[in-house]
């Protein structure tokens, strides 16, 4: 009885090692490379950068925003800006 509990001990750990190197060099996932060849884009004019920016909000999480049922025009959605200190 001992024997066979041995045995199959032995066995489960050789074949637990043969798993392990049978599949030490197999991806899973595709490893993400750099494409090299790309070059940087060009950067944009100072004039461009330091102008403000129009936005205009048309939708939320897909959702149409109907902002004269929710707010009215003039005081229009309310925005949070936080500063950038990272520029």
């Amino acid at each position: 009885m001992k024997t066979d509990t041995y045995t199959k001990i032995v066995l489960t750990v050789i074949a637990i090692a043969l798993s392990v190197i049978a599949f030490q060099n197999v991806n899973f996932v595709t490893i993400a490379k750099a494409d090299t060849t790309a070059s940087a884009p060009a950067p944009l004019p100072a004039a461009t950068q330091n102008a403000p920016v129009d936005v205009n909000i048309t939708h939320i999480d897909g959702e149409k925003i109907n902002i004269s049922r929710n707010y009215n025009s003039y005081n229009g959605l309310p925005v949070q800006i936080y500063h950038n200190y990272d520029k």
